[in-house]
This record gives C-alpha cells, sequence and structure tokens, in this order.
C-alpha cells in the first residue's frame, strides 16, 4: 500500500506543467509559505512576531519563492529515485542557493540578512548542516506532496482569470521589488556618509530611514560593522 502511495505521489509530481505563467505562481505561493513558516518559527523559537518578508509590503520571502522554483525546475529528474534521492538533492541546491543569496546581497546592498556562525557545523556563517536539512525536508514536502496539489488546483483556474491576477500581481511585485531595493541602496549609501541628493533620496530618507529598515527587518545587519563585530562571519 504504502508503495503504490509513493509511486502516484511521484508521478503526479512528474507530471508538473512547467510554464512561465505556472512557475511564476509557484514561486509566488513559495514565497508567501516561506515567509509564513519562518514567521511561526521565530514565534514559536524566541516567542515574538518577527518580519520574515523580504519586501517592504506584504509577505514575500523571495528567497523561498526564488528556491521554490529553483525545486520545481530541478528536482523532478529525482522524482522516479525516491524520496532520499529528492531530500538529498534538494538539500543540495538550496545550500548552494542559499550561499550565492548571501553573497549576492552583500554585494547589492552592503547588508547581512542570517548568520549560522553560531551554529555547529557552519561554513563562514552563511550556510549550515541544520539548514542543509530543512531545505531538503522543504524540496521534499514541495515536490512530492504541495507541488502536485498545486498544480490540480492551479489547473481548475480559468487560464484567463489567472493572465488577469497576473499582471496585477505582477505590477505590485514590480513595485515593492524596486522600492525595496532603493530603500537598501539608500541605506548603504547612508551607512557610507552619503548626503542626501535628490527628491528621491529625501523621500527615501524620510519613509524608509534607518531605524525603520532595521526594525522591518530584525535579521539585518550592516556589512562593514559586522564583520568587525563577528570575526567568524566572512
Amino acid at each position: 500500500m504504502t508503495r503504490t502511495l509513493e509511486k502516484s505521489r511521484t508521478a503526479e509530481a512528474a507530471a508538473v506543467k512547467l510554464t512561465p505563467l505556472r512557475l511564476f505562481w509557484l514561486g509566488v505561493i513559495g514565497a508567501v509559505l516561506g515567509a509564513l513558516a519562518e514567521t511561526a518559527f521565530m514565534f514559536l523559537t524566541r516567542g515574538h512576531y518577527y518580519n520574515r518578508s523580504s519586501l517592504l509590503w506584504g509577505q514575500f520571502s523571495l528567497v523561498w519563492g526564488a528556491g521554490a522554483i529553483l525545486f520545481t525546475l530541478v528536482l523532478q529528474r529525482y522524482v522516479q529515485r525516491g524520496t532520499w534521492a529528492v531530500f538529498l538533492a534538494g538539500a543540495f541546491w538550496g545550500t548552494v542557493f542559499e550561499l550565492i543569496c548571501s553573497w549576492g546581497l552583500e554585494l547589492c546592498f552592503g547588508v547581512i540578512f542570517w548568520d549560522y556562525s553560531h551554529l555547529p557545523l557552519s561554513i563562514g556563517g552563511r550556510i549550515n548542516l541544520v539548514f542543509s536539512c530543512f531545505w531538503g525536508a522543504a524540496a521534499t514536502v514541495w515536490t512530492l506532496w504541495l507541488l502536485p496539489w498545486l498544480n490540480g488546483l492551479l489547473d481548475r483556474v480559468p487560464v484567463r482569470a489567472l493572465r488577469w491576477a497576473t499582471v496585477f500581481l505582477l505590477a505590485f511585485l514590480l513595485v515593492d521589488v524596486a522600492a525595496t531595493c532603493l530603500a537598501l541602496l539608500r541605506l548603504d549609501a547612508r551607512q557610507n556618509g552619503v548626503a542626501a541628493r535628490t527628491a528621491l533620496d529625501r523621500l527615501l530618507d524620510r519613509r524608509w530611514g534607518d531605524q525603520r529598515l532595521f526594525d522591518h527587518f530584525p535579521n539585518m545587519r550592516y556589512m562593514e560593522k559586522y564583520y568587525l563585530e563577528h570575526p567568524n562571519f566572512w
């Protein structure tokens, strides 16, 4: 019975449609689920609410959203090999992806959003064995359980309605991402002593000053100062 269910599940997972429209919605759903899951995890482990969204507006974790798309594209070839193959491949690719994200955020915005240097088996504070296992578990749940169900759910949505919803949501996300990037770039400029030169700079300073951004992204730290205080992070 168990083998029959697993074969059925792997067959459904392998049959997921990979159109751009479908990948967009899978990424959005993954971003929302990731942000909500991390928020719940932080509340259960620390007893306080911590914003885990990557953007200024809404609950969207871009790392988890991009991870969902990555898992959808990469892990299909492992489905027929069984659950452990999906888990190990998800742990590997999730870890590589998280490492790239850590470096990319520092290069683009001069900030650090996570640090695992206090955990055992951490590499430079950027990746960690425990969270690699989390990536593997998330990849397994996503690929073998959530993805087939979401695929069927999206099949039931009328194509015209899905396209219009995509236009509105994509427009909102583009504005959200642009505003977040501008706010973080302006934060980096302020940390380096660059005075406001344009009306946009002054607007960002008023609306999204240093303290408000650090409150909104509670795990975010400015890179140069953080390196000095945490020598185990590189």
